[in-house]
C-alpha cells in the first residue's frame, strides 16, 4: 500500500502478460496504511488487505470491496498493531495474518474467512504458547499452520486453535517459512547467521495437531 492520497493496487498476470492498475481510492475507514500485509484468495478472485485495526477483502478483477472486518459500526479490534505477514490456505478460502505488539496478551494471530470477511479465529502470543510476536506464517499442505516467532521458535496450530508447544528453529527472529510440497520439511529464515535451516517433519508431526 502507497503513502499517498489513495492506495493503488497493481495486479499482474505472469502467464497471460496482463496488467491492471486498481487506481480507485482503497481506503480503510479513512485511513490508509504503510507496511499493509496483503494474501490472496486461492482461486486468484479475491485479495486480502491486512492493515491498522482492519482487515480488507476486494475483486482482483474489478477492484470492488467486498468487506471489511471489522465492519465500521463495530468497535475496533484490539489488533492496533504492526502485520508482519499474511498468508493463503492450500484451499484458499482461509486468510491467516498475524503482528503485534510488544506485550505477549496483545491480540497476535487472525484467522479470516477470505470469500465472506468473518474472523473465524482470533490469538494473542499467550494463547500461542510464547512471549514473543508472531512474525512468520505458512499453511502446511494438509490445512494446518506454522507459526514463526521474533525469538526464532515456530508453533504448529491447527484452524480451531489448538497449538503444539513452540520449539526452537533459529537463533534469531523467524522472517519467512516455506514447506516442501510433501509436507515432510518446514525450511525456516531470519536472523540466523547459519542461513536457512531444514526442520524434518515425522509422519506424525505432518498430520494436524
Amino acid at each position: 500500500m502507497l503513502p499517498n492520497e489513495g492506495t493503488r493496487v497493481v495486479v499482474a498476470d505472469v502467464r497471460g502478460e496482463r496488467v491492471s492498475a486498481l487506481v480507485k481510492d482503497r481506503r480503510l475507514h479513512d485511513m490508509v496504511y504503510v507496511g499493509a500485509q496483503l494474501a490472496v484468495s486461492g482461486d486468484g478472485e479475491t485479495a486480502v488487505a491486512c492493515a491498522g485495526s482492519h482487515a480488507m477483502g476486494f475483486s482482483l478483477t474489478t477492484g470492488e470491496v467486498r468487506w471489511v472486518t471489522p465492519p465500521s459500526s463495530e468497535a475496533n479490534w484490539d489488533f492496533h498493531t504492526h502485520w508482519r505477514a499474511a498468508v493463503a490456505s492450500p484451499c484458499g478460502r482461509l486468510t491467516a495474518a498475524c503482528g503485534g505488539e510488544f506485550s505477549s496478551e496483545t491480540l497476535g494471530l487472525v484467522l479470516i474467512d477470505a470469500v465472506t470477511g468473518r474472523l473465524l479465529l482470533a490469538l494473542n502470543s499467550t494463547a500461542l504458547g510464547s512471549s514473543a510476536t508472531p512474525s512468520a506464517l505458512c499453511f502446511h499442505p494438509s490445512g494446518w499452520l506454522a507459526v514463526g516467532f521474533t525469538d526464532g521458535k515456530v508453533t504448529h496450530l491447527t484452524p480451531s486453535g489448538s497449538a503444539t508447544s513452540p520449539y526452537r528453529a533459529l537463533s534469531g527472529a523467524v522472517h519467512g517459512m516455506a514447506f516442501s510440497p510433501d509436507g515432510s520439511t518446514l525450511f525456516v529464515g531470519g536472523s540466523d547467521k547459519r542461513g536457512i535451516r531444514a526442520v524434518e517433519l515425522s509422519p506424525t508431526e505432518r498430520q494436524p495437531v
